[in-house]
């Protein structure tokens, strides 16, 4: 018998004792404890020499003795249950673990129980009647999640997250499915919402991530060199090799170039449509086969003709680079050095680096993502700093991920970074990163260097995986988003790796075990018998328990939520439920609003003037 098992019947035996002797007086002179004149009448009694009358005085005897003896029973055995440590700080009951799972009291010290508003949704808890409450996190750490496909993580914290949420949010939605469900209602509400889909024929907000480039400004090169490292790194593995190098730097040079030639000649914003064609319009010759592919082999006259005159035509297009008066010296002189740089080359070697800048910008090629990616309907200032909330979707189908993903990681990088480029924060609006499925964008370096001090810029990172692996499969096994999330959530895992982190997550507990032996011979009633009470350790939850966690069911006739695990740093962990939104008559009515069609009305088509882009870069 455990000590607070013991503890609670001492005073049930207690308040039983009190009720019996209650009930027998009421039974036997009327004694009512609603009037208060009975007990004067029962201070005066006991009071008086005489004492109580026998028809009262002994039921309260009777009763004090039956009482007495259950609690000494009682007392005897949490005597011989006791198994205190001698020396040292642990309790014997925590000699070898002390992990439990939280109350209800340690939800309420992390403050997890909150009214929606300005709070992300990490989970709920069910009470002993039933009733589900959920649990909101307020401030501004970040969460991390991993949750398997199927699992319920869009039904239960994405889409409730995000129809409650009250200020602007950035989310990746791969499948379009979280637009579809709360797009509508946060337009109702009032906040302005945009859509970017770079592969919708139609639908979709457009956005060119050139606009963004503070031309004008010292910090035109960086821009540059910032949207040319993720064009050449589409999966953040790094520019190891000497081509991914010399192409970033002559990409980087190219994008610089194009901005001011196309904003002087034509008065407009330059695109990637327009570097593409730019870079497609210089010919070369075949690239070395360590840079792209194999050079062909035992060339004809005809060919090395061909050869020179493109070789020649490089080489002009370079010195007509080089020459270009762009309008500011210090442009003027990074596109000569960088022009300069790559005419040096070897004719073999400048064409490698030329198609390995070229290459990644195949994507532009295709018409439609050319066309959306051609002006802007919206600004990424806009997020934090517009005259209202904004809510950005960023929706890529799962068929087109793979060739969208650098479009998709120079947007979260633009943002990233500049808003936390300054020392002081600077924001209207507080912003929730939704990253559903963020191991489709590969590893974000930009969002690991930031996540340590982003919060401090109004941005909090909602950060979902399937699995550990998965995030140590972009991040590595030293990666720092878990270190840097305040909240965990798990739901039933399907990968080992990740049960046993979980199960070491939630900590080793100590388990007091009574063992009985018996000593005589067999078959005789004499003998004797003796306990030992040993303490054992075991996880709270084990790896296969950890597996064997209820998952969520909407095949009966009415959906049953899963388990889901909390872990808030501070609290023990939570094993918590799932709240479905479909549930609740009120979610399930604001996801059922169609979300808005995307017009195009670019508002800034134009490209920002100089004193503009100086004051964003302050």
């Amino acid at each position: 018998m455990s000590q607070r098992i013991g503890h609670f019947f001492l005073i049930v035996i207690f308040l039983c004792m009190i009720a019996g002797i209650i009930g027998q007086w009421y039974l036997s002179v009327g004694f009512d404890p609603r009037d208060p004149a009975w007990w004067q009448w029962l201070v005066a009694a006991i009071s008086h020499p005489a004492g109580l009358p026998d028809e009262m005085l002994m039921p309260a005897v009777y009763t004090v003795i039956a009482g007495t003896a259950l609690m000494v029973v009682v007392g005897v055995l949490l005597a011989r249950a006791r198994n205190d440590t001698v020396a040292g700080s642990r309790k014997g009951n925590e000699l070898h673990g002390s992990a439990r799972w939280a109350t209800l009291k340690d939800i309420r010290k992390a403050r997890l129980l909150r009214k929606a508003g300005d709070s992300v949704v990490v989970g709920a808890i069910r009470t002993w009647r039933g009733k589900i409450k959920v649990l909101r996190h307020k401030g501004p750490e970040h969460v991390l999640v991993w949750a398997a496909t199927r699992t319920g993580k869009g039904v239960s914290l994405i889409v409730e997250t995000l129809l409650t949420w009250v200020h602007s949010s950035l989310t990746l939605d791969i499948k379009g499915e979280n637009y579809t469900k709360t797009a509508g209602w946060l337009k109702f509400f009032g906040i302005r919402v945009e859509k970017f889909e770079p592969a919708a024929i139609s639908g979709s907000s457009r956005f060119n991530p050139l606009a963004e480039i503070r031309i004008d400004t010292e910090r035109d090169i960086g821009d540059c060199q910032n949207i040319a490292q993720m064009i050449i790194d589409p999966d953040g593995k790094g520019m190891h090799d000497y081509w991914r190098q010399e192409g970033y730097g002559w990409l980087s040079v190219v994008l610089l170039h194009v901005l001011y030639k196309t904003r002087k000649e034509e008065n407009r914003v330059a695109c990637f449509d327009d570097v593409n064609t730019f870079l497609s319009g210089i010919s070369t010759v075949k690239p070395p086969a360590d840079a792209l592919e194999a050079a062909r082999p035992g060339a004809s006259a005809e060919d090395r003709d061909d050869q020179m005159s493109a070789q020649d035509n490089f080489v002009k297009i370079l010195e007509a680079m080089a020459e270009y008066e762009h309008g500011l010296k210090h442009v003027n002189t990074e596109v000569r050095r960088g022009a300069n740089s790559l005419a040096i080359k070897a004719p073999q070697e400048r064409s490698g680096v030329h198609s390995n800048a070229k290459t990644q910008l195949t994507v532009f090629a295709d018409p439609i993502i050319a066309r959306n990616t051609s002006t802007s309907d919206f600004r990424l200032s806009d997020l934090m700093n517009g005259d209202r909330p904004m809510a950005l979707y960023l929706v890529v189908s799962p068929a087109d991920k793979d060739r969208l993903r650098p479009l998709i990681r120079i947007m979260l990088n633009l943002f990233l970074r500049r808003q936390t480029e300054s020392l002081a924060a600077s924001y209207k609006h507080p912003l929730l990163l939704m990253l559903d499925e963020l191991a489709a964008l590969g590893k974000m370096e930009v969002l690991e260097e930031s996540l340590a001090f982003m919060a401090g810029y109004g941005i909090r990172a909602y950060m979902i995986f399937q699995n550990v692996e998965q995030l140590h499969k972009c991040y590595g096994k030293d990666e720092s988003l878990m270190a840097n999330s305040k909240v965990r959530i798990a739901f039933t895992p399907n990968k080992l790796e990740t049960a046993k982190l979980i199960s070491d997550m939630s900590g080793r507990t100590t388990i007091v075990q009574k063992r009985r032996s018996q000593s005589g011979k067999s078959g005789q009633m004499s003998g004797s018998n003796s306990d030992n009470i040993q303490e054992t350790s075991r996880p709270l939850l084990t790896a296969d328990e950890c597996m064997r966690l209820p998952v969520i069911d909407t095949e009966g006739k009415k959906a049953q939520p899963g388990d889901s695990l909390i872990f808030v740093a501070g609290i023990p962990p939570i094993h918590g439920t799932q709240n479905l939104y479909f549930l609740d008559k009120e979610l399930n009515r604001r996801s059922q609003m169609p979300p808005p069609e995307m017009e195009h009305s670019p508002v800034h088509r134009n490209m920002p003037s100089a004193t503009e882009n100086t004051h964003e870069a302050a």
